[in-house]
């Protein structure tokens, strides 16, 4: 994965979204789980959910996310999708939804 990144292999947010349904304050421990929703030939969708953990109330869903990247290689002035490299399937497979 790291020769990728090396080999010129950019990833591009195309889309992110965030839905809020409560509050944090400062100290809050979170958990932030990411799994994978869609793998295509040359974008990825991740989905997040950021959850509040209390040692009183339990575990309390306060947001979910999702985001959508695009694999692209060569220059900055001439980039363009690229497949996902395998490396970087391998390393998400544990994440598959």
């Amino acid at each position: 994965m790291l020769a990728d990144l090396q080999d010129d292999l950019k990833l591009f947010t195309l889309k992110v979204d965030c839905e809020f349904f409560a509050e944090i304050t400062a100290f809050d421990e979170l958990s932030i789980r990411m799994r994978l929703i869609e793998l295509a030939q040359t974008q990825l969708e991740f989905g997040f959910d950021y959850v509040r953990i209390g040692p009183g109330d339990g575990e309390l869903l306060i947001a979910r996310g999702r985001q959508r990247v695009a694999c692209m290689r060569g220059p900055n002035t001439r980039t363009v999708p690229a497949r996902v490299p395998p490396a970087l399937v391998g390393a998400l497979e544990p994440y598959a939804a």
